[in-house]
């Protein structure tokens, strides 16, 4: 079985101790793909090395981040399992006298590009089952599709990356192919600031990203609360798509619907000055 990237990343950095430092080298020794991807590792190294002596413009970053945002936008990204089950060696530990804790994890998941880990866990106490999906970027775990396409099934990540599951068995957690679907476009936005004296009011805004994708965001103030409706006017430049997924979040409440052109979602806002995230999944 070969290391993983991340596991050759950390022999170059030094962050291995002594005894799997010597496993890797082994392993290196005989194996030209990992090789080449040490001496690929080690040459961009150097090269941000050498870049520490050139000061950049403070954009550069942000405006790497944001291309590779772009880039991911609609990936399917799979997930590869990470080994045993925690389950079976915590179930072994209770033959003895020390307790489960509450919180146990089931089977953990990773992908390498970009770097994700995903933790199936089981909340004891609650007696629930669910998903947390760990990354660098809150926007590639918050927010998230994460599919079983081979049982049709899917769950929505909220904004810790976390999502309940339902109906999976967790003896076969160990052998579901998972698999996570990055957003085909997503906006962000900040309600309009409300006048209390005005009881009933409207106004639409358009949203539009630089790939074509284009929605429709209308304010509503009613007595019986504040909402917006949202209706899908392009996607990637066309308005005769199918139907379309669509996640809408404010703090901790997040919808999933599905939607086809020229229909309404409507989403009652939670608080009237917070973010709101809207992404599209075809």
């Amino acid at each position: 079985m070969h290391p993983s990237q991340r596991t050759i990343r950390d022999l170059v950095d030094g962050h291995l101790d002594r005894a799997c430092a010597t496993e890797i080298l082994a392993h290196l020794a005989e194996c030209e793909f990992c090789r080449e991807y040490l001496d690929n590792y080690k040459l961009y190294i150097e090269s941000v090395n050498q870049s520490k002596i050139i000061e950049l413009p403070a954009g550069v970053k942000n405006f790497a981040d944001e291309l590779y945002g772009k880039a991911i936008l609609g990936k399917i990204i799979p997930l590869t399992h990470f080994g045993a089950d925690t389950i079976s060696v915590l179930y072994n530990a209770a033959d003895g006298s020390a307790p489960l804790p509450d919180i146990i994890n089931l089977a953990t998941y990773y992908s390498e590009n970009p770097e994700l880990v995903m933790r199936v866990m089981r909340d004891r106490k609650k007696d629930i089952d669910y998903i947390q999906l760990i990354g660098a970027e809150p926007n590639l775990t918050s927010n998230i599709l994460v599919q079983l396409p081979d049982e049709n099934k899917e769950f929505l990540t909220d904004g810790l990356g976390q999502a309940i599951l339902k109906d999976i068995s967790s003896d076969k957690i160990s052998n579901l192919k998972w698999q996570i679907k990055m957003p085909d476009a997503s906006f962000s936005l900040y309600p309009l600031k409300y006048d209390p004296d005005k009881v009933e009011y409207e106004k639409e805004i358009t949203l539009e990203t630089d790939r074509h994708d284009k929605i429709k965001v209308t304010f509503a103030g009613k007595t019986e609360g504040k909402q917006i409706n949202i209706r899908i006017v392009e996607l990637d430049g066309k308005s005769d798509f199918g139907r379309v997924r669509i996640s809408v979040s404010q703090n901790d409440k997040t919808d999933l619907h599905s939607i086809a052109a020229n229909e309404i979602l409507s989403f009652n806002l939670v608080k009237p000055d917070s973010e709101i995230k809207i992404r599209l999944f075809q």
